[in-house]
């Protein structure tokens, strides 16, 4: 399954659904980096898994011309500390993913280097730019570390067991 696509080759208007996994290189090095800080032992105490399910839909309008809308959902397992324990846990992050991505020439044009958002007729989007091709990669990435919960907790009874020597 390829994570970059061509704008002209999606079609427009036709929305194409794109499911990727750990099974990726690059959403396994997403994977990587949520765990870098765990030993092995540590890691092999519960299996990660990433599966992200996008809607990606090319879109045409005036002025914008041609951009592209992402919807759907990341959902991420991994195992991580409790910070309050410290006691490895398993931790779930399910992420909705609303954006548009408007082709980078439009970044100056609409003086849009500062802004995070997009306002599309009524709708507030995650603001990305393209250059010919659309790479999710870069803004699965952004979604998933936004949105990572910094303080993961669990509750007495929750923890993944550890093995006793």
């Amino acid at each position: 399954m390829k994570d970059m696509f061509f704008i002209k080759g999606l079609p427009l208007d036709a929305g194409q659904s794109h499911t990727f996994n750990e099974k990726q290189a690059w959403c396994q090095e997403i994977l990587d980096e949520l765990t870098e800080d765990l030993t092995e032992t540590e890691k092999s105490k519960f299996e990660s898994t990433i599966n992200v399910d996008l809607e990606i839909t090319r879109k045409h309008r005036g002025s914008l011309g041609d951009f592209i809308l992402l919807e759907g959902d990341i959902t991420i397992e991994y195992p991580t500390h409790c910070v309050k324990t410290f006691k490895m846990m398993k931790e779930t992050q399910v992420t909705p993913v609303n954006a548009i991505v408007l082709d980078n020439n439009l970044e100056k044009e609409l003086e849009l280097e500062e802004e995070t958002t997009f306002f599309l007729d009524t709708d507030e989007l995650d603001l990305y730019f393209y250059h010919h091709k659309l790479d999710v990669k870069p803004i699965i990435h952004e979604y998933v570390f936004l949105n990572k919960n910094p303080y993961p907790r669990i509750d007495a009874n929750e923890g993944i067991k550890e093995e006793e020597e």
